[in-house]
């Protein structure tokens, strides 16, 4: 089906009546589902379904549009329901299919009906039920009555049919976020119980052999019904290294929202191109401003094509988080993706998943991609039908080397040649040059699209959709609308093209409905002052918040909102106010209230102390960081100091690393042979020491260094010093087998070469112990990270350094007691 396309009135019939057939169809299998509610709620879909065909059979006077597009938004609404139609019945199948697998009397099938019985869901089916019957009731009153009285409620009649809209859009949001996830998550732990205890945790063919042996029922040959096969290539999928990288994670998912019927223009023009450009067009690239949209279009087509199923993958470059940062884990992640998206492909990237670990969990970028991506998409001959590979925000790649971001755009660029069916490379990003070289391939073009093309009444339109909806959500705004009838008008101006400002204005008005005049009135009062229209909306929100005389008569609280704020610029990876505590010694019962008074600015749960926190779009962390953009000091971050007060807390955590930090009874063990690694890593290395041990160095180089000259008094760096010493001659074994454990041990080579970097030429002894580290890793690396204590048969010097002679030893006794020279000067 085309989802993009505007319908006539005989496509929004067949839409319907082909969302109905299928509810039609699976009556029987709804009726008998363990869920409870869920025949209810395909009832109610069917009534509402039925409703809304009578509307479409009486076009009303005068005939209503979807802002900025030729579609009716009954041809929005049709889509939306056969989404909803889609989601539940392949969630619904799923399940069938799993218990169809298990005999009746497996104690599998019975936990997983008992899961699926829960009042929890329960009541998310009953809720979803109650909703779409109000939107039945309101589509009933729509177009009734003779000629003349409709229309003369013509226009009542299409704002009612906007607010059904939303609501089943927002109805797709709850099954989606609400229902689908914990019916998955049952599904998975009925296949995982009836394979491998220790599915997650053993990860080679020959470990779930071992433990399906031990078990009664497969040694006696009964299987449970379910394909081996299936969930042992599902085993070692999973110990591929792989990102949370796709649309339906919880980042993405918080973060991009597309309001229903915006961007319609861009998102018609690119499902054309999905299904009919040339093939010397197969790559676009989406370029736009900072906050004009770019990652929200990208995740609502993402979640599109996989719903047609076109989508192959689709990563999300984010900043703000380490795995999504750079190219480490991007063609392992796209491999993951493509090998559970498209049937045709899966054989072949788990038979390339299968070499690859056998040289072990990192390799080089290019050979990622060669031998997991471009090989198995060669090999997939069998596939005929267009398939796109989605990658959003291609300039948050941080890379210390740029020409990686470039073998990773280059071997794209290949496979779209080479590759015998329709693929397509989606990419959005900034207008930047270095997209230019990369993707130049021989026949391969690029088409390109802009969002700065798109005229002014359009976004401006676009904008008015969102802001209008977010508005009719707060139970005072109807009022304010008819008191201000061009509020939404002077908010658009106020925007100006961003849809990052309108957002952020939005959820600062929610935070608080019972202010929101109170708050319209701090929003309009901004007068322009030199600043960007975003940088006085977040500067505003600031003030308002946190008024500067209250932060100047209050020390305590402003030394509190200031740590909280510095880190927003300078965190490598979200983390939660617990952790915070851990590292900067803030508490988080001081944390949380600030937090949740910036909520529409940093994602949080204000009442969680372990729910990790985030800036919802860069731009905020940028103008915190920027003395052009951020005039008041009293909110503007020192980075060089943040990061020094980051650096020394990670290497204080460190500091107090013990040997053995998993609590194993033989740390001679292998990784391979550790069933619970997971889970003692879960328990005594917790968030914040992980945090620590990867994140360390990368503050430490964005810190203030001896000899520096400083603007601001509070320098850490004598103290830095002495913790690098202290970290190099007790703690940097302890650190490399931490890494080990964590499968991290890359970070190693860069973090020992920032602590060296850092002392300068003074200390000659303490480089010389980090130097003998790097080559500790250079010789040995692949050992350590099969075996992490390991790392102590090298006879480096730790636990303090007392003697001025001393050299560091350059040996490394293997474990049947032979020296092994790794040649250390």
């Amino acid at each position: 089906m085309n989802c993009f396309r505007p319908c006539d009135g005989g496509d929004v019939d067949d839409v319907l009546s082909n969302a109905k057939a299928v509810l039609e169809s699976g009556k029987a299998a709804f009726a008998t589902s363990p869920i409870r509610g869920l025949n209810r709620l395909t009832d109610v879909l069917v009534s509402l379904i039925d409703g809304i065909s009578r509307i479409s059979r009486h076009p009303l006077h005068p005939p209503p549009k979807t802002p900025g597009s030729n579609a009716h938004p009954l041809a929005v609404l049709s889509r939306e329901i056969s989404h909803l139609v889609r989601l539940i019945d392949g969630t619904t199948r799923r399940v069938r299919n799993c218990i169809e697998k298990c005999p009746a009397n497996d104690p599998k099938r019975h936990a997983l009906e008992d899961d699926l019985r829960s009042p929890a869901l329960s009541n998310h089916f009953e809720q979803l039920s109650t909703n779409l019957t109000e939107l039945k009731a309101r589509a009933d009153g729509i177009n009734r009555g003779p000629p003349l009285l409709k229309y003369l409620h013509g226009q009542r009649d299409s704002r009612a049919l906007d607010d059904i809209r939303n609501g089943v859009h927002e109805a797709v949001e709850y099954y989606d976020n609400k229902c689908r996830p914990v019916i998955e998550r049952s599904v998975d732990n009925c296949f995982q119980a009836g394979t491998d205890s220790e599915k997650t945790k053993k990860t080679t063919e020959e470990t779930v052999h071992r433990t399906l042996e031990t078990d009664e029922s497969f040694a006696d040959g009964d299987s449970g019904g379910i394909d081996l096969g299936v969930v042992l290539d599902d085993t070692i999928l999973e110990t591929l290294p792989h990102a949370a990288a796709d649309c339906q994670s919880p980042i993405q998912r918080l973060k991009n929202h597309l309001q229903t019927g915006t961007r319609l223009e861009v998102l018609e023009e690119l499902e054309d191109w999905v299904h009919t450009a040339p093939s010397d067009k197969s790559i676009c690239v989406l370029n736009g401003a900072v906050g004009t949209g770019k990652s929200s279009i990208a995740s609502h087509f993402a979640r599109r094509l996989r719903e047609s199923g076109h989508l192959g993958a689709a990563i999300f470059f984010d900043r703000g988080v380490d795995a999504l940062s750079s190219t480490r884990l991007f063609f392992s992640s796209l491999a993951y993706q493509l090998a559970h998206s498209q049937d045709s492909f899966r054989p072949h990237v788990f038979t390339a998943v299968e070499e690859y670990l056998r040289l072990g969990r990192s390799q080089d970028v290019k050979y990622q991609g060669e031998h997991l991506v471009r090989q198995p998409l060669l090999a997939a001959r069998n596939q005929r039908t267009p398939v796109v590979i989605v990658v959003d925000a291609v300039d948050e790649c941080e890379e210390d080397s740029p020409g990686l971001l470039s073998t990773v755009l280059q071997l794209l660029a290949t496979c779209v040649r080479d590759v015998t069916f329709p693929l397509r490379i989606f990419l959005t990003s900034v207008p930047e040059h270095f997209l230019d070289g990369p993707l130049s391939q021989g026949t391969v073009t690029v088409r390109r699209m802009s969002l700065h093309t798109l005229s002014r009444e359009s976004v401006n339109r676009d904008i008015a959709i969102f802001i209008r909806n977010r508005l009719s959500r707060m139970k005072s705004s109807k009022s304010l609308l008819a008191e201000r009838p061009d509020l939404v008008d002077r908010l658009v101006i106020r925007a100006n093209g961003l849809f990052v400002y309108a957002r952020t204005a939005m959820d600062f008005f929610h935070d608080d409905p019972e202010k929101l005049e109170e708050r319209l009135d701090l929003l309009f009062s901004i007068i322009p002052s030199g600043l960007e229209p975003l940088d006085s909306l977040y500067l505003s929100i600031l003030q308002y918040a946190f008024p500067p005389t209250r932060l100047e008569q209050q020390p305590a609280l402003r030394a509190v909102v200031q740590s909280v704020l510095g880190c927003i610029p300078v965190l490598r990876d979200p983390i939660s106010p617990r952790a915070l505590e851990s590292l900067v010694h803030v508490p988080y019962k001081d944390s949380l209230p600030v937090l949740h008074q910036l909520r529409c600015m940093i994602l949080s749960n204000g009442n969680d102390p372990d729910e990790l926190f985030r800036p919802v779009h860069a731009t905020f962390a940028q103008f915190l960081a920027s003395s052009a953009r951020c005039p008041n000091r009293l909110y503007l971050v020192d980075v060089k100091r943040a990061n020094a007060r980051l650096a020394e807390g990670c290497l204080k955590v460190i500091r107090n690393l013990d040997k053995n930090m998993c609590r194993l009874e033989d740390p001679s063990l292998r990784k391979a042979d550790i069933p619970d690694l997971a889970d003692r890593l879960h328990t005594h290395v917790p968030p914040h020491v992980q945090y620590a041990c990867l994140h360390w160095a990368t503050h430490l180089q964005g810190a203030c260094r001896p000899g520096d000259a400083h603007e601001t008094k509070g320098c850490r760096c004598v103290e830095l010093v002495d913790l690098v010493k202290d970290f190099a001659t007790m703690k940097m074994l302890v650190w490399m087998e931490a890494l080990g454990y964590l499968g991290r041990l890359d970070v190693a080579m860069r973090g020992l070469v920032a602590a060296r970097d850092y002392l300068g030429t003074r200390h000659p002894r303490i480089r010389s112990v980090l130097e003998g580290g790097c080559q500790l890793l250079v010789d040995h690396q692949a050992e350590i990270e099969a075996c992490p204590d390991d790392v102590y048969l090298s006879k480096i010097p730790q636990e303090g350094y007392t003697s001025a002679d001393r050299e560091p030893e350059s040996s490394f006794i293997d474990r049947n007691g032979h020296n092994v020279k790794i040649g250390l000067f």
